[in-house]
């Protein structure tokens, strides 16, 4: 089962490498679409290889290539989507490094969501509330710049 898995990452390596390509072309735009449409691809590329191996060594190679590639597509939804990803880094873009409430809000309107996202921030550990006032901890400070970072590798514009 090793080596299956093994076989899986060995074509799922390439595809994630043929799909950050594709998003640098289309801009982050599409991008589960276009991940589906690498996927499909590679697995029709890889047909003649994996099924050498035999037909259930196939189903479970594809099997472990379609959990990974699963995988990778939730954690890209969680990089574009995540309203608590997004405060933080608004915080960290800010030139003062800490927002109003009033500032966050201008970004979001739905109130009941912000305040339990905030309340979670704090909880975690990720922000320090000073009044009326959210300030990234040196934790929270890490998570904004590897978000960052991953937007930039996967060319998301768009947030939250």
């Amino acid at each position: 089962m090793t080596t299956l898995f093994f076989w899986a990452c060995v074509i799922f390596t390439p595809a994630v490498l043929i799909h950050l390509i594709l998003l640098r072309l289309i801009r982050g735009q599409r991008f589960i679409l276009s991940g589906y449409a690498v996927l499909v691809v590679v697995l029709l590329v890889s047909v003649p290889f994996v099924l050498s191996r035999g037909f259930l060594s196939a189903f479970c190679v594809y099997l472990w290539l379609v959990i990974l590639w699963n995988l990778y597509l939730i954690f890209f939804i969680n990089l574009t989507n995540s309203v608590s990803l997004r405060i933080m880094f608004e915080i960290s873009k800010s030139r003062t490094k800490a927002l109003s409430f009033q500032e966050i809000m201008g970004i979001y309107s739905d109130d009941e969501t912000f305040r339990a996202r905030v309340v979670g921030l704090e909880v975690g550990g990720f922000i320090v509330l000073q009044g009326q006032t959210m300030t990234l901890t040196s934790k929270g400070n890490q998570f904004a710049r590897l978000l960052g970072l991953f937007r930039t590798v996967f060319s998301i514009t768009d947030f939250g």
